[in-house]
């Protein structure tokens, strides 16, 4: 059958045209009768005259093309009626939600379909306790129970509002039919729409709209009601694929739908911590940690933007800020715990909570913590937080500068070997450990680290620096001891066990010390069989000496404890002792022979 208004090609058994959803016309059953030669031009005149209106049916306006009718006025209050040919009237209702209070939770226009059933988005009842339609001369009834499952980021409510009799029914979407979005205002005109990437939620179809449809309206196929749109910020559009028409049951209280569901539910929570009034911080912070201990009952773009867990986490974010500036840390530290961070899994909160750590105890506790929680979210997601390594850099960092700058319980060395075991390759590290060695008066280890590594330019400056102010600290304790250019040796004088001065020829060929028995009676050491022998070569050739301990030989400022030496009388030199390198090794040295400088510097000591 052929449609008059969209001229659309239809099955004879069909009712409603597919395209347009326009009543079909029907032929009807004659008897069969003999003609008579008058009614020839009668005949003939009627062709004529069905000729001429069927062609003013086949230009009449498409779907696309039709507006509302100017004999419907919209009247304030009152249901807002698209006048279709053919189509049954859409009936536009405002949906009033309430809080405990009786305060306005939300407003938005709905379609009040046959049986006073409406459609809502379930973040529009969020906050509130009731649920009312406002239809016909502004009146408002109380709407108690409907149809939602767990999952629907929309479900279907029941009123009776004593015009939907009139209005389109709810119908299952059907892929293979076209779809026509018509907005519920009364400047928009309908629109075909093509579906993409449709996703299912429960008996919801879940799918992107198109850019020029952003308002609140109704998908319609075959003149029934198969979707919604909800406007604002909402860019997505809902179809229905539960049930039908006189199918629809309302199996869902609305008081109980409240009560057992949405208090129980993330964003509830959310949406009471950001609209109570003259919260303190610490209070706010609280409620907003407390909705993520609980499950989120609604999914990524149906949630809306300000209940978003970025936009939570921001503002959590900005009052445990708040929170540690004004010296209430460890409160932060209560809130923010293991639970909450991993049900937020967000790098800002748990830096937030180390930050906390670090003001309300110390920088140690704050890495342990920070390495906890983070093994905990990989354990969990499986994933690692991005930030969070260059931000546990930052902290070690932070940690060996404080500890430089004002000391502590804590070792710098020892928190630089676990920075260095955390980040091996981190040279600015590397070089704070080098400024922990020289904060510890180990210059020796110092010098060992800055040389053990080369630097880029913005760290090279830096380096000589450090390797400038290590020989400045060397030179200050560097001995300085003056010998005769003109001699063959180089003669010093030393003290041994802290009263007897002796003369020694520095020796760097000799691996022990030697001083002459003379030294020996006036030091009064004891000689005797149980006194060790070692064999010595001499220029004599070879022969036996004695092996004693001296508490100490000193040079200038420079002592070395409990040294071995061996008596020896020197051929030509009857009161010299050999100052060997079993002494010398004790320090960093050089002998300038052309300005008669013999320079020591002591090694450092772990």
């Amino acid at each position: 059958m052929i449609c008059r208004r969209c001229d659309t090609s239809n099955p004879d058994s069909s009712v409603y045209c597919e395209r347009c959803g326009s009543v079909l016309p029907r032929r009807q059953a004659v008897r069969k009768k003999k003609v008579l030669w008058y009614i020839i031009p009668a005949c003939a005149a009627l062709l004529i005259v069905c000729g001429y209106f069927g062609y003013k049916s086949l230009v009449k306006p498409r779907p696309a093309e039709v507006t509302r009718s100017a004999e419907s006025p919209i009247e304030e209050g009152a249901p807002n009626i698209l006048s279709r040919q053919n189509v049954p009237r859409l009936l536009v209702g405002e949906i009033v939600v309430r809080g405990k209070m009786g305060e306005d939770v939300s407003r938005m226009p709905t379609a009040v379909m046959a049986g006073g059933w409406v459609a809502l988005p379930v973040w529009a009842l969020l906050g509130g306790e009731n649920i009312n339609v406002r239809g016909v001369n502004a009146n408002e009834i109380g709407i108690e129970r409907g149809l939602w499952a767990e999952g629907n980021p929309v479900g279907l409510w029941q009123a009776e509002t004593g015009q939907e009799r009139e209005a389109p029914g709810v119908s299952r979407w059907e892929q293979r039919l076209p779809l026509e979005w018509q907005p519920l205002s009364t400047d928009g005109v309908p629109l075909e729409v093509q579906i993409v990437a449709p996703q299912k939620r429960g008996s919801v179809i879940v799918f992107s709209l198109p850019e020029e449809i952003r308002a609140a309206g109704v998908f319609r196929q075959k003149s029934q009601i198969v979707g919604w749109t909800f406007g604002g910020w909402t860019e997505r559009g809902y179809l229905w694929a539960g049930p039908a028409g006189s199918d629809l049951v309302p199996t869902t209280r609305v008081d109980q739908f409240y009560n057992s569901v949405l208090s129980r539910c993330r964003e509830s929570y959310f949406q009471q911590a950001l609209t109570v009034e003259n919260a303190t911080a610490g209070n706010r912070l609280s409620a907003l940690a407390q909705g993520f201990r609980l499950p989120a009952l609604l999914q990524g773009v149906d949630i809306p933007p300000e209940l978003r867990p970025q936009a939570v986490v921001a503002e959590m974010h900005s009052l445990a800020s708040e929170l540690i500036q004004q010296g209430s840390a460890k409160e932060v530290i209560q809130i923010l715990d293991d639970q909450v961070l991993l049900e937020a899994v967000d790098p800002t909160l748990v830096m937030d909570s180390v930050q906390a750590v670090v003001k309300g105890q110390d920088y140690n506790r704050a890495i342990q913590h920070l390495e906890r929680v983070k093994r905990k979210i990989l354990e969990k997601t499986g994933q690692r937080l991005p930030g969070l390594e260059e931000f546990e850099a930052q902290l070690y960092k932070d940690w060996l500068r404080e500890i430089i700058a004002k000391g502590g319980y804590f070792s710098g060395m020892a928190a630089f070997e676990e920075a260095r075991r955390a980040f091996p390759d981190d040279l600015e590290i590397h070089l704070l450990g080098v400024q922990a060695a020289l904060a510890e008066n180990n210059r020796e280890l110092a010098r060992e680290l800055l040389e053990m590594r080369s630097y880029p330019p913005p760290l090279e400056e830096r380096a000589n620096q450090l390797a400038k102010r290590i020989k400045e600290l060397e030179d200050q304790e560097a001995v300085a001891v003056r010998f005769n250019t003109g001699e063959e040796s180089i003669r010093v004088t030393a003290y041994l066990n802290g009263t007897y001065m002796q003369n020694f020829v520095v020796d760097t060929g000799t691996s022990m010390t030697t001083i002459p028995s003379s030294a020996v009676e006036a030091l009064k050491i004891r000689v005797d069989e149980s006194t060790p022998v070692r064999a010595v070569l001499t220029a004599s050739g070879m022969g036996v000496t004695y092996e004693v301990t001296l508490e100490s030989i000193e040079l200038e400022r420079l002592r070395v404890n409990n040294v071995k030496v061996l008596i020896i009388d020197l051929p030509g030199f009857p009161d010299y002792g050999l100052l060997g390198l079993d002494f010398l090794n004790n320090f960093r040295f050089e002998i300038d022979k052309k300005q008669g400088i013999l320079r020591l510097k002591k090694r450092g000591s772990p």
